[in-house]
C-alpha cells in the first residue's frame, strides 16, 4: 500500500488554508483526520491523478497542495457548526466570514494544482551552446 498523500504533519498546513488564526483547539486534528474530510479529499486526488502517490519533486508539492487545499475546502462548511461550543470572541469573529466562498475558493486553489499536475506549462530552459561546428576546411 502506498503512503497517503497527507499526515498529520499537514494539519496545520490545513487550518491556514482555512483560515490563518487556526489553531489545534479551534480545529483539533482528529475532526481533519477524519475519512469525510482528509480522506475524501485525497481520495479524489489520486483518483485524478495518476500515481499520486509515487510522485517526487515539484509533483509531489504540488499534488500534496491539492489534497491539503481539498481537505480544507472539505472543512469550510462545516466550520459554523464547529465554531459552537468554542471561545465566545473565535464563533463571532468566523460568523461573519462566508464558509461556502472560502470552500469555493479553496476548491479553485486545488484545481489549479491538479490542472499543472496533468497539463504542465511548457517551460524553455536556457542551454548555452558549448559546441557548435566551425566553418573551415579541415578535413576536407
Amino acid at each position: 500500500m502506498a503512503d497517503p498523500l497527507l499526515s498529520s504533519a499537514d494539519w496545520p498546513a490545513v487550518r491556514a488554508a482555512l483560515d490563518i488564526t487556526l489553531d489545534a483547539n479551534a480545529l483539533p486534528d482528529a475532526t481533519i483526520a477524519l475519512d469525510i474530510y482528509s480522506g475524501r479529499a485525497m481520495r479524489e486526488v489520486e483518483a485524478r491523478v495518476d500515481g499520486a502517490t509515487a510522485l517526487t519533486g515539484n509533483d509531489e508539492l504540488q499534488v500534496t497542495a491539492a489534497a491539503r487545499f481539498l481537505t480544507a475546502a472539505e472543512l469550510a462548511p462545516a466550520m459554523p457548526a464547529l465554531a459552537r461550543g468554542k471561545a465566545q470572541e473565535w464563533e463571532e469573529q468566523r460568523e461573519r466570514m462566508d464558509w461556502s466562498k472560502r470552500s469555493a475558493e479553496l476548491r479553485a486553489m486545488a484545481e489549479a494544482e491538479i490542472a499543472e499536475l496533468l497539463e504542465p506549462t511548457a517551460t524553455v530552459t536556457f542551454r548555452p551552446t558549448m559546441f557548435a561546428r566551425a566553418q573551415g576546411r579541415r578535413g576536407k
